[in-house]
């Protein structure tokens, strides 16, 4: 049942949540690998990039946390307007890892078909001597 005065946000799906359901509403689009955007209780705005393998980014923030940011920040990152490095290294991090995962999958793809191929090297042979042995 969604509330007048919502908690969480989805701005993808445009329903209201529990602050403790959200997660869950989360992992669902995980799952389908569909990018949600989420407004959360203390006001804080995020993307979560599931599509694309990124992580999640903090879109807005309120105003008092705003202030502070620019402070921290001093000249870099986006409110310069100039590519944040933290938010381009997470997201190459995401991609090696998504890539590392892949060339492991495919490693243990390859590992299973020699062994099949070895297999079936070993059981022509016993199946070649056993023919033979008939034979003679």
């Amino acid at each position: 049942m969604e509330r007048l005065n919502p908690e969480a946000f989805c701005h993808t799906c445009r329903r209201s949540f529990h602050p403790l359901g959200i997660a869950s509403h989360r992992l669902k689009h995980l799952r389908e690998r569909t990018d949600c955007r989420i407004t959360y209780a203390h006001g804080d705005t995020r993307l979560y990039e599931y599509a694309t393998g990124g992580g999640a980014i903090i879109v807005s923030r309120p105003a008092a946390e705003r202030t502070s940011q620019r402070e921290r920040i001093a000249g870099r990152g986006p409110i310069s307007g100039k590519p944040d490095p933290q938010l381009e290294l997470r997201r190459l991090r995401a991609e090696q890892a998504r890539i590392d995962q892949e060339l492991l999958q495919l490693g243990m793809v390859l590992d299973l078909i020699d062994r099949r191929r070895k297999h079936l090297m070993a059981k022509r042979a016993r199946n070649l001597e056993h023919y033979y042995t008939l034979k003679s």
